[in-house]
Formats: structure tokens, C-alpha cells, sequence
């Protein structure tokens, strides 16, 4: 019996150990500093100058210590007072070592993160895709300083390749089996306008954990926002006003015509009149389409200029409130890039981002 108890206590000492660590230890070596301040912190986007400090510590004789614990990964950044930029890095229950010196920080050797680990090798990847890009933008420059526009105009078309190859790699490692929290925070820096399927798949095939995350929330409302201009949903209605103060709905013109919704803001990138829409208006207009214009800014000089200076013959309304217009609210910030073309059913047909698009549609639609 005293045999039997004893082996169970063995075990129970045992077991604790065998599971994975509860905490993080992170240890510092920074070369060429003896004393200063260090701070553990967020970031809400990479390129923000400094960091959101959640805990510091006292760098001595080079060296510095945080404890702490997370749920799942997390992805932190290490600042050292007086010096430029911070240490990226991912923490997990584990003991992390940094290795940096002042000539090269914020560059550092990072060991005992898997997921650090995992990232780097992915980051790695990546960098393979934009030294192709950069070496093909810098012979496009050349051959274009040149004069030679065959080439550059042949260069143009593996440079927008190998784009695609880089955000299809992007993509793939979304899908991938590598860890959620990777998935999700690589889709969340890469800036990119994904497709409704491939942020639906990411989004299911996440693990749990990561589903109160801030990211897996704001991956979720664009999604639903996506969701609503999908094919076959019904059209959402806008009541604005014109520059005279007249109401003026979508609902008036869904219905008997093809309506093609559009929004404009001001953007050093962005015309305010879609390039080709007048063309579309007066070709496509007596056969059925019924042009929608919405300008989501708070300039009015700009919205009645537009209308005056293109003497535009279709309704371009507005509530000038900018970024708290309804018209956020209603269809969301990740779809204000497209035009929509609304079928006389009031359903989506689909979104586009030229001229070209949308006319081979209409030519499907209401002839030539």
C-alpha cells in the first residue's frame, strides 16, 4: 500500500512538469549599452514610430529581464530608451532569448519562440518575392531612362507577375497549417484587398483561442461587410442629398434600370469622376443602366466642382459627413474601393474596379 501511495505522488510530481511551461522568461544581452530603460509593448500598425508599453524593466550591464504570461502567442515589440525603432518579436510561455548590440539594434538574434522561429522562415520567404519585384522595377527605370518602351513595357508585365506570385504566396500561408496566430497576424499586416472566400477560409479554419483577439474581430466585420455586396444579395439603400439639399435614394432608381453605384472620396490616387464613366452613361444609359454616384467626403467645394465641371447628367449625392457617414456604416469601409452593378431584381451582380469590367458585364446584360 505504501508502495502504491508513493508511486502516485511520483506521478503527480511528475505530470506538471511533462506539460507545457506557464510562463514567458525573456532574457536580454545588448552589447555596447550598459544601463537604460527597457519597455515590453504593442504596436496597433508596424510602421508606428513608437510602442504602446505594457511593462519595463532596468537594462544592466547589458543585460535585462521580463516575466510574464500569455493564453495564446502574442506579438510584442522591445524599445530601449534613446535608441531608434524596437525588437519585433513573437512571445509564447517560454524562455526567449535576445541578443542584439547598439550598432545593429533594433536587428536581433531571437531564440526559443517556435513561433518567432516559424515567422522568420515565412518573412524570409517573402523577401525572396520583393528583391525579384525591386530588381524587375529597377530594370523597368532603366530601360524606360533607356528609351526603350518595348521592354519596359515587356519588364511591366513580369513585374505585375511577380506580384501575383507574392500575394498568391501570401495567400497560400493564410491557408496554410501554420499556427493561427501567424495566419492571422500576416493577413492583418499584409494591406492587401483579399476576396471574400479567402478571408471566410482563414476565418473558420482559425483556431478558437485567437477568436477574441482584436484581429479575428476586425477579420470578422470585414467579412460581414463583404458579405453584404456579394452576387445575388440584395442591394443596400442610401436616402442622401444633392448639392441643392434634395433628398435623393438609390430605392428611386433600382428597379426599372441597371444601377451602377459608385463611391468617391478625396485620395491623391483616386478621380472623383471614375475615368470612362461618362462614356458608359452615354452609350449604356438609353438601354437601361442608371448611373449612382455616392461622394463619401466633407468637402462640398470638391463634390459641386465635380458636378459642374463634368456636367454630370446622373444623381451624386452626399451627406458630407466624411468617415461617420452612413454610408460607412451601411456598406463599410472595405468596400468603398468597387463599383456595383445592381440588377432590375435589386440584387448585386458583382463589384468592379474598371471601366472595362463593368462594360464587358453590360454588354451581357443589355446588349452592345
Amino acid at each position: 500500500m505504501r508502495s502504491l501511495i508513493f508511486i502516485v505522488l511520483i506521478v503527480l510530481w511528475i505530470l506538471p512538469s511533462c506539460g507545457e511551461r506557464e510562463n514567458f522568461e525573456i532574457k536580454g544581452k545588448v552589447k555596447g549599452i550598459d544601463s537604460a530603460i527597457v519597455y515590453l509593448g504593442t504596436k496597433k500598425y508596424e510602421s508606428q514610430y513608437g510602442i504602446n508599453p505594457m511593462d519595463s524593466t532596468v537594462l544592466r550591464k547589458g543585460k535585462f529581464e521580463f516575466k510574464g504570461s500569455v493564453k495564446i502567442p502574442q506579438r510584442r515589440y522591445i524599445k530601449i530608451e534613446k535608441q531608434v525603432g524596437s525588437i519585433p518579436l513573437f512571445i509564447e510561455n517560454s524562455e526567449i532569448t535576445i541578443k542584439t548590440n547598439q550598432d545593429k539594434y533594433p536587428d536581433a538574434e531571437i531564440k526559443g519562440s517556435k513561433t518567432q522561429t516559424k515567422y522568420e522562415r515565412y518573412i524570409a520567404k517573402k523577401e525572396q518575392y520583393n528583391d525579384t519585384i525591386q530588381r524587375i522595377d529597377k530594370a523597368i527605370q532603366k530601360a524606360i531612362k533607356n528609351d526603350n518602351q518595348t521592354k519596359a513595357n515587356n519588364l511591366q508585365k513580369k513585374y505585375f507577375g511577380a506580384l501575383h506570385t507574392k500575394f498568391k504566396y501570401i495567400e497560400d500561408y493564410m491557408l496554410s497549417d501554420a499556427p493561427s496566430v501567424l495566419r492571422l497576424f500576416v493577413y492583418d499586416r499584409a494591406r492587401v484587398l483579399f476576396q471574400y472566400n479567402i478571408l471566410d477560409s482563414l476565418y473558420t479554419s482559425l483556431d478558437s483561442s485567437v477568436y477574441r483577439t482584436d484581429m479575428a474581430k476586425n477579420l470578422k466585420k470585414r467579412i460581414e461587410n463583404l458579405e453584404k455586396v456579394q452576387p445575388g444579395k440584395s442591394y443596400i439603400n442610401l436616402t442622401l442629398v444633392d448639392t441643392a439639399g434634395n433628398k435623393v435614394s438609390l430605392s428611386d432608381y433600382v428597379g426599372e434600370n441597371y444601377v451602377l453605384l459608385y463611391f468617391t472620396y478625396l485620395c491623391p490616387h483616386m478621380d472623383l469622376l471614375p475615368k470612362g464613366f461618362p462614356r458608359l452613361h452615354e452609350k449604356y444609359h438609353e438601354q437601361g443602366l442608371q448611373l449612382f454616384g455616392v461622394y463619401a467626403d466633407t468637402d462640398p467645394f470638391y463634390w459641386k466642382n465635380t458636378i459642374k465641371k463634368n456636367n454630370l447628367k446622373w444623381p451624386f449625392v452626399s451627406d458630407l459627413k466624411g468617415r461617420n457617414s452612413i454610408v460607412y456604416e451601411k456598406y463599410g469601409n472595405v468596400n468603398m474601393f468597387f463599383h456595383y452593378l445592381i440588377d432590375k431584381d435589386g440584387k448585386f451582380i458583382g463589384k468592379y474596379k474598371s471601366t472595362k469590367e463593368i462594360e464587358k458585364e453590360l454588354k451581357k446584360r443589355i446588349g452592345r
